[in-house]
Order: structure tokens, then sequence, then C-alpha cells
């Protein structure tokens, strides 16, 4: 029994409700957090919290917490208890892991390891929310210590085993912090693949330790394996991209809304800010409008702006018009132009498409009506529109039924651009959540350049889902967000019914589009993203919608993953202005780790980029090993 309980605790992460506490709940000022047990009074190694959480001090040593557990799980009520650190209401099962602080428990260890001399206070650390980093102080000058690695990472935090401070401040040891995220994020896997394992009936005969020693055996196989995937790169000046992600931000000026465009350049770590204009004012953006990067021209970019939905009731729009700012976007003094486009021959909004060869593709779509009761019902528009010789022409292809549904587009050597369009739900909405509506789980594939779908006579297919959780079944249910995988799959990041039974551990799942399958991606679940990337949500005051993420595409670069995404922050009643806080996503693509990188002025952030431009030699690309 004990067992069982302790591979439970080591099965679950609580890491996400501790930062959640730290991030939401504290604000800007520092705060002090122990690290001894609050049973034994001894420093904690292996820390133990329950979630959700909501006192900084409740922690405790898993060897103390189990002993606990053997003396109490007998006599405390099955439904809860009150727990012993902080009195809140909670279960044996609410417990685990806190793998976060964990590793921050190990880079003090490993200060103190390199570091003999110095006498420090282990039995609290500092917790800045400035920068989301830990420090430690020494005992009598109060002087404080930067844990190593501690910077903002959603989930895990970076370790730097063996690493000496001389080495922190170099490339390699960068390097070494990467594989070393990597290795972490695999032994929460193997724990948690473990204890799943466990738990089958043919399995019943093992023990934790017999599994952990079969996986022993293969350690080497392992070890060689990861030498072989890795691919380190001397980065050169030749090889720099130009490629983009962009968003669309509101804000407060002499108490007028208006919009801007923020351009990231990837490869080269720049922000860049444009006013917008749109005949003579002021542009203020659309929610739930379609946002489609084109192709652009020799000398400019071209973001496509298509429908969405107007502050007044149950309005939406038509227009469709074009962002175009100059690729030579380091050079100052450069402006945003918006033009507009013949409207769409219908308004609504979430539109589906993409820009191929300088035609727009646009499908799907709906909008909002008002009844004589002024109660709102959803009409579905099932648009399949191609814009062409500056005028739109209607398609005449089978398109499924598809209300809120997703979509995402990809190069293909084969067919050059598709659209995969999937999930939603097959009929309008009747007063009922779309997790509790009509699933629609056949997927279309469309070819841009052959303007038809891929596929047999019925032209979809069929998603399978290869977990045994009924679940799934409405896993898709609303718009998805999501990031290019490897081979032909999808990571399914967000979306509002893919949070299960409303907890808020999210899940990500793995869509492989060319068998038609979907399957949880045990790697990312882990420690998933919990509050970011819906495609849009209610706000707190004021508007009815807000999107947090207007470049759905955004960008790959080295491995990893780009998107610009807005926090809302949470408003008192009196304060009017809406408050957006922005920043860029990094989703690592090896370890599923999530980075959350802040916005930057765009002058400094080109004083700093200019500076490692100069480091860089005037050459391609080359792969060291």
């Amino acid at each position: 029994m004990l067992e069982e309980y302790s591979l439970l605790l080591k099965s679950q992460n609580t890491s996400a409700s501790f930062q959640r506490l730290l991030q939401e709940k504290m604000g800007s000022q520092e705060v002090l957090i122990t690290t001894i047990c609050q049973f034994s009074k001894l420093p904690v190694i292996i820390p133990v919290r329950h979630s959700p959480i909501n006192y900084i001090h409740c922690i405790f040593e898993l060897e103390y917490w189990l002993e606990h557990y053997q003396l109490m799980y007998k006599k405390v009520d099955p439904t809860g208890f009150a727990c012993p650190g902080c009195r809140k209401f909670a279960n044996f099962k609410d417990y685990g892991i806190d793998y976060t602080f964990y590793h921050i428990l190990q880079e003090l260890e490993l200060l103190q390891k390199n570091n003999p001399d110095l006498k420090l206070n282990t039995s609290q650390l500092i917790y800045k929310q400035s920068n989301k980093s830990f420090y430690v102080e020494q005992k009598i000058t109060k002087k404080r210590f930067q844990l190593p690695g501690s910077n903002p990472i959603l989930g895990v935090t970076r370790r730097q085993q063996g690493l000496n401070q001389e080495l922190f401040q170099t490339e390699s040891a960068f390097i070494a912090d990467e594989i070393s995220q990597t290795l972490v994020k695999l032994q929460s896997l193997i724990y948690n693949r473990i204890y799943k394992i466990l738990k089958l009936p043919s399995y019943s005969q093992y023990t934790f330790n017999d599994l952990q020693q079969k996986i022993a055996l293969r350690k080497s196989d392992l070890k060689q394996v990861l030498i072989k995937s890795m691919k380190l790169i001397s980065l050169g000046r030749q090889s720099l991209q130009k490629d983009y992600v962009f968003a669309l931000k509101k804000i407060t000026t002499n108490n007028q809304v208006q919009s801007i465009l923020i351009v990231y350049l990837v490869q080269y770590g720049i922000w860049y800010e444009f006013p917008l204009k749109f005949k003579g004012q002021p542009y203020v953006q659309l929610e739930q409008a379609l946002y489609v990067k084109g192709e652009g021209s020799l000398t400019h970019n071209h973001i496509y702006m298509i429908g969405g939905r107007k502050t007044e009731r149950g309005q939406q729009s038509d227009q469709v018009l074009q962002i175009s700012f100059p690729k030579s976007i380091i050079q100052s003094g450069q402006e945003a132009k918006i033009t507009e486009l013949p409207k769409l021959p219908k308004e609504g909004y979430n539109f589906m498409g993409t820009c191929y060869k300088q035609q727009l593709f646009v499908f799907y779509g709906q909008k909002q009506i008002a009844n004589f009761d002024n109660a709102i019902r959803y009409e579905l528009l099932n648009s399949q529109y191609v814009f062409r010789n500056n005028h739109w022409e209607q398609m005449k292809l089978k398109l499924v039924q598809r209300f809120d549904g997703s979509f995402f587009t990809m190069n293909h050597n084969t067919f050059d651009k598709l659209i995969v369009f999937f999930g939603g739900i097959s009929r309008e909405p009747d007063s009922f959540p779309n997790h509790r509506g009509p699933q629609q789980h056949l997927g279309q594939i469309f070819s841009c350049r052959d303007e038809k779908f891929i596929g047999d006579q019925q032209q979809s297919f069929k998603i399978q889902f290869l977990d045994d959780d009924p679940y799934h079944r409405s896993v898709l249910a609303s718009p998805v967000f999501s990031c290019p995988y490897y081979g032909n799959n999808q990571l399914l990041l967000s979306g509002e019914s893919m949070k299960f039974r409303n907890t808020d551990q999210r899940q990500v799942y793995t869509f492989d589009w060319g068998n038609a399958t979907l399957k949880m991606n045990d790697l990312f679940s882990l420690d998933p993203p919990e509050h970011i990337l819906t495609p849009y949500k209610k706000k707190t005051i004021g508007y009815d919608i807000f999107c947090p993420v207007q470049d759905s595409e955004g960008a790959i670069a080295y491995g990893n993953f780009y998107i610009i995404h807005h926090c809302e922050v949470e408003q008192q009643f009196y304060e009017k202005n809406q408050k957006i806080v922005t920043q860029l996503l990094k989703v690592n693509l090896t370890n599923g780790l999530f980075v959350a990188i802040p916005y930057i002025d765009s002058k400094i952030s080109k004083e700093i980029a200019d500076q490692k431009y100069e480091k860089l030699e005037d050459k391609k690309n080359q792969e060291i090993i």
C-alpha cells in the first residue's frame, strides 16, 4: 500500500499549482519561501505539496509525508481532511512531488558543493516575481546569489548539473542546460509510464524496482540514442532568416482605444511596433478574425485580416484588410500600411484559411443573429471562397459541417500547401457547451494547388482515438491551438475542451493527420501549459471576447516553436481600460518545455541583437556534431 502511494506521489507533478500561486497571488513583491519540512523541521530534499495550493509555506519532505500517510490513511475521513501544513481541506491523492522546486533545491545543493566556504542561509529562498528567479542569501553579509538555471520557464526549471559559475556564463553552459532539461523531462516521463504500467492487470506481479531495473539494462542504449540525436550548429550571418511572428494589441492612448502591430524577428531577437491607421483614423482590431500571413513582395511582408466580431452584440464583419510592412524592419523609420480589399461575400467570424501564390482561400465561418427577444442564435456559414484577380469566387466542394472547428496549414513535398480541417461540432449549438454537442470527428485535407480535397469519394477521413478514455471523444469540440511536430504530426496544445473534467490539468495530444489518429502526448502532458494559448475567452470586465493569439501559424527555428501571446491581467471593477501583458512563448519541441520571454522595447532589443550579430562570422551555419 505504501509503495503504491509512493508511486502515485512520484507520478503527480504539483509544480504548476505552486508556480501559479507565486505568479498570480504575489504580484511584484519578493517572497520568502521555506525549505524546511512542516513535520520534521529539517531541510526538504524531495518536496511534497498538494494541488491546488494557496499557502506558500505548506511543504513536506517525501520520507516524512509517507510516514504520515502510513499512520493516518486508515484514520482520516476518506472524503478528505485538514492538511497538516495549511489546514485546508485536502485528500491524500491531491499530493504529489513539486518537481520544479525539487530541481531548485538541487541547484542549491550544487551551489553549496561548488562553494564550500560560503555560509548560506539555506532554510529559506527568495523568489523575485520581476524575473521569476530564486535567490539564496549569505548568512552574515546578506549578499544574494541567484540559483543557476532558475529562469522563467513554465513547468520544469533549468538544471545545471556539474557546472561551475564560470561555465555557467558560457555558451557551453546553455547547451548543457538544454540537455539537462530534456533529461529531467525524460526522468519524469519514465516515472509516469512505470506508474501506469503497474496498474495494468498483466503487470500486477511486478514492483516499481523490477521495472526500474529493466529500464536500467537499456540505459546505455538510450544514452547512445540521445548522443546520436544531438546536433550542434555553429551559427553564421549568411544563414539568418527574417522569419517573423506577429500580434495585434489594443492599447489606450488619450482615452482612445487603438491597435498596434507587434512583430518579432525570430532569428534576430528583435521586437518592433507599428502604429496602425485605417482611413486616416487609428485602427481597432476585431476579435476572432482570421489572420493570414501572405507571401508578400520582394520588399514587403503582407498580413491579411478577414471578418471578425464587432463590439455591438450580434454584429460581425465582412471586411478584408491587408497590412503591409517593410522586410527591412531592422532599419529605423519604417511604417505599416493598411489597404482595404473587396469585401467577403458573407459577414462572419472564426473563418479558416490561408494564402497560396497570392490567392486567399477562406472556409467555414459563423455568425450571431439577434432574435426578436434579443436572444442570440448561431449560424454556421460553411463558406468556401478563393480571392484572385481582385475578386471573390465561390468554390463548389463537399464541405463537412463544422461549427467552432480547427485547422492548421503545412507545406508538403508532394502537394505544395495543405490545409487540414478537424474538430468542432456537426451543427450550430443549441444552448449546450461544445463538448456536450454532436462531435465532428470527420477531418478534411484541402490541397491549395489543386483546389480540391484529398481522399476518396467521401473526400474526408474519420479520426481514430488511440486511447481508451471516453473523454477523447469530445476533445476536439472547440477551436484548438496547435503547432507542427515531427513528420505528419501536429501537437494540439490547447482549446477549451482540452481540460479534463473541469480540472486545471490540461492535456496535450499528438494528431497524426497522415494516419488520422489522435493520442495523448505523455511527454507534453506531464507539465502542460494551463492558462495560455486559449483561442478566445470571456473577458473579466468590459468586452465579451478576448483573443490571446492572432498569428496561429507561428514560426519554427532550431527545434523551437515561437508564438506571441497576450495575457489579460485581472482588473478591479472600477478599472475601465483593459490591461494586457504581451510575451513571446517558446515551445521546445524536444522536451516539451514552455519558456515565457517578456516583451522588451524595440530599441533595446535591436541593440542586443546588433551585439550578437557582430559576434557571428560571415558564413553559413555549420554543423559541429
